[in-house]
Formats: structure tokens, sequence, C-alpha cells
């Protein structure tokens, strides 16, 4: 029998490497399958860039975003293209792992009609805004924005409402997990790097995998070092507390006020080191 996975979680939360985690364990037990591949609805695109991809199993991933709580877009992440899916049963049918960053909401479960394991992952907010900081002035994103004008993460810093921005989206969208958490399995990041191993086994778990050599391979196929090499535009550095070298008293204060309390309910009160 097919499996069908979902995961769900802001940008820079950990996301790749639950996919990879995912990834690793469907092939083996003959489930991963990407509507992507199978269409080929992105090689004409990315032949013209197969030399600044993000992460190697872009051109395979399939990646959604649901608007006006119906309409369906098949996205691409690296060319921020969409097209409208029409044969939604097609569609799913296809497609064994679907991921999204958009916040949570019902039409995630409405419009998607196949039963899926939906997973959800967090990150400490922090480590989030400080990793889209640095993002946000990599090489690969000045170049493919030469517009703008900051290129180095001190000067991103000291842009005061940038970084309010940052904190704010963060915290709406995992306050808007909170609203659905019955449906998914919550992953946190720091997990799966302090206890990575027993992660992967609830991941494992949870699909219905039992073969404990299965979580051996997803642990080996994403050790840190691995992922970084495989995918250097897009990997940093993958560990946590960052944060803590690059925030200011300014920011730590804006940040408490901000996402505090949202830190606290998702456990993350005693890393705070305000």
């Amino acid at each position: 029998m097919s499996i069908y996975v979902g995961q769900c979680g802001v940008e820079k939360s950990g996301n790749y490497l639950l996919f990879r985690i995912i990834k690793s364990l469907l092939p083996d037990i003959d489930s991963y399958q990407s509507y992507s591949n199978i269409t080929g609805c992105w090689d004409s695109l990315m032949k013209m860039n197969d030399t600044d991809l993000s992460f190697p199993e872009l051109e395979s991933m399939d990646e959604f975003r649901i608007d006006d709580d119906q309409t369906l877009y098949h996205l691409n992440s690296h060319f921020k293209a969409s097209f409208s899916i029409w044969d939604m049963k097609s569609y799913e049918s296809k497609t064994a792992l679907l991921w999204t960053h958009q916040p949570p909401n019902k039409s995630h479960f409405t419009v998607l009609k196949e039963p899926r394991y939906w997973f959800y992952i967090i990150r400490d907010g922090r480590d989030v805004v400080n990793s889209w900081l640095h993002y946000a002035v990599s090489p690969r994103m000045l170049k493919r924005h030469p517009q703008y004008k900051i290129n180095n993460v001190e000067e991103l810093y000291s842009n005061i409402q940038y970084f309010k921005d940052c904190a704010n989206r963060w915290c709406d969208h995992v306050t808007q997990y909170l609203r659905f958490k019955d449906k998914y399995t919550l992953i946190l990041f720091e997990n799966l790097i302090d206890n990575k191993f027993d992660t992967i086994a609830r991941i494992a778990d949870k699909l219905g995998v039992k073969n404990v050599q299965l979580f051996n391979n997803a642990y080996e196929r994403t050790q840190i070092e691995e992922t970084k090499k495989e995918a250097p535009l897009h990997v940093r550095k993958g560990k946590k507390s960052d944060w803590t070298n690059h925030f200011t008293f300014k920011h730590k204060d804006i940040f408490k006020k901000i996402a505090g309390n949202t830190l606290i309910e998702f456990g993350y009160e005693e890393s705070n080191n305000w």
C-alpha cells in the first residue's frame, strides 16, 4: 500500500533535513514517487539553471500552496513558478511527499483528499530569524536579486523593521500550527540535532517502518556534513543557538516582546539566554 506524507514548516526551520529523512525511508518501503519527476514539469527550467540548484533533489520535490481555500498550486521554490493543478486526484496519487511553507490551514486537509501522515517541523525562532538574515545576503540570493543593496549580515541586522517582520512571521506561522496541532506529528529541529536517531525512529514508526536497518540508513544519509556537502548553497551551519553570536541586547528584547511567550509555549524557555 502506498504511503502519502505531507510536511509543513516555516522557512529555515530544518525542512530540507526532514525531507531528506522522510525521503530516505519511503523508497525502502517502495513508496516514494514524485509528481515533478513523473511529469517532467520542471525539466526545461532545470536545464537552464542546473548549476545553481539550492539542493540536488529540487527538481523532484513537490511543493504546494493553496490559495482562496480551493486552488492548489504546484511550486518550484527555485524558480518561484506556479501553475494550477486541475486533476487533483492524479496529482495526489502521484505525490508521495508534499511539502509547504504556507502556514497550516484547513484547506491543506479539505482540498487535499488523499489521507496523509502530516509532520510539522519547528525550530527556535531566534535561530530561524538568524538563518533568514544570513540567507538573504548569501551570494546566491544576491546574484538572484542584484537590486538588493545590503550585502552583509551585520548591515541587515541593523534594519530593525526587517528584523521585527521576520520575528512576527515566525511567531504567526507556529501559532497557526497550534490551531491544527491534532493533525500533525510535531518534530523539533533541535531533536534532530541532539537526539537524531530516536527522532528518526519516531518518524519511521509513524510511517509504519519497523526495520532498524532503515533507521540506520536514514541516519547516515542525513548527517549534517553530508547534507552540507550535497547542498552547500542551501545549508549554512545546521546548528542550534547560532543566534547568540549575532543578536544584540536590542534584538533580544525585540524578539522577546514579539515571540517570547511563543518560545515558552514550544518549550524553548530553557535556552532563552536573555
